[in-house]
């Protein structure tokens, strides 16, 4: 990262602590300081190019195939709707959908939330964490999931980015069978386009 945009992040950040200082100092009630707190992390956000404590967001991807006649095919899709807690920490509600017409039709599906931690405040932000969710569908076997993750995000633009994340999943129906399937997960990988706002 350049060194002067990284000093200016930093000048942001101290600028805005001061500032929630002063007014608790001055009298201010702490939940007025709190309030003030949104505009203050619009100011971070866009000096910093990605998310700070309060803000949105949304990643999504689909994928669809189908035969060389289209006379059968799949589509699925996934989307991410998450809120930060802090700068580097999210909590994320997750929901997959997949379509299959590859002879008798059929719908699968999972929810599930997700918790991940960013560990850098660079335009490539790596991170890890957990999930836990729920699959369903016509040919599947309705099952919990646990997903410990990671991954990385890249910040093109201000208000966009790009998602890789990859997750190791757990099926299990209670505590016990979560212990013993550790061997019998599976690796998924997800790529995605983003916003945050």
């Amino acid at each position: 990262m350049d060194e002067a945009l990284r000093e200016r992040r930093e000048n942001v950040r101290q600028t805005i602590d001061q500032r929630a200082n002063e007014l608790r100092e001055g009298g201010m009630h702490p939940f007025e300081v709190q309030n003030l707190r949104p505009a203050a992390n619009q100011e971070l956000a866009e000096t910093l190019g990605f998310p700070v404590a309060g803000d949105y967001e949304l990643i999504v991807a689909a994928l669809g195939t189908n035969a060389n006649d289209f006379d059968f095919g799949s589509v699925s899709f996934t989307g991410n709707l998450g809120r930060y807690l802090t700068d580097r920490s999210l909590v994320t509600l997750r929901q997959s959908v997949g379509y299959t017409d590859f002879g008798p039709s059929a719908w699968n599906g999972s929810t599930g939330l997700a918790y991940d931690y960013h560990f850098s405040d660079e335009d490539l932000r790596p991170f890890i964490g957990v999930g836990l969710g729920y699959v369903y569908g016509d040919t599947v076997d309705e099952t919990f999931v646990g997903t410990p993750e990671a991954g990385i995000k890249w910040y093109p633009l201000p208000n966009v980015l790009l998602n890789f994340t990859a997750q190791y999943q757990l099926f299990f129906e209670d505590a016990d069978s979560a212990t013993s399937g550790v061997d019998d997960g599976a690796f998924t990988y997800f790529a995605g386009f983003g916003m945050y706002w």
